[in-house]
Formats: C-alpha cells, sequence, structure tokens
C-alpha cells in the first residue's frame, strides 16, 4: 500500500522500529462479534484452526494509518476494497 507521496506502508510494516502508527477499527456494531472472535482464536487447538480463526476476525477489522511523510490519514473500513484519504486542516 502506498501514499499519494510515494510512501511505501507494506515495506516498512513488517520492520520492528516502523515510522508510522496504525490503529485497529472495529464497527460498533460488530465488536462483540468481533470479541467473540477473538476468544475463538485464542482456544483454537492446532495451527490450522488457528489460521482459519484470526482469517475470520481480520474480516471485522479495518486500518487507520498516517504517513509519516506527509501526514495524509488512510482509513481502510472493515470488509472495504478501497481506502479513504484524508488530510489534517490547519
Amino acid at each position: 500500500m502506498r501514499c499519494k507521496c510515494g510512501y511505501n506502508f507494506s515495506s516498512e510494516a513488517a520492520k520492528p522500529d516502523k515510522k508510522f502508527e496504525s490503529f485497529a477499527v472495529v464497527r460498533d456494531r460488530d465488536y462483540q462479534a468481533f470479541l467473540k472472535s477473538e476468544s475463538r482464536v485464542l482456544a483454537s487447538k492446532g495451527e490450522q484452526a488457528k489460521m482459519r480463526a484470526i482469517a475470520h476476525s481480520s474480516e471485522l477489522v479495518g486500518s487507520l494509518m498516517e504517513c509519516p511523510q506527509c501526514s495524509w490519514t488512510f482509513f481502510l473500513k472493515p470488509g472495504a476494497p478501497d481506502l479513504l484519504f484524508f488530510r489534517r486542516e490547519d
């Protein structure tokens, strides 16, 4: 995923000292389902079952990130394919 300024979030995301902050976003109406889904992840027996539970949980989570180079904020709604871009007002 790239910012409009060219910053590459994907290449930085795996680094332990990444330069940007990111936040998990869950819809209010999906919050209880998300908690139950995360409980299933913790209770899963075996790697395959755990991966399926994580995949299900991830469908309920979106992201909010701010570019460290230009300060554009990106919002990926849970389950949505497209990013929304926002710029902070002065």
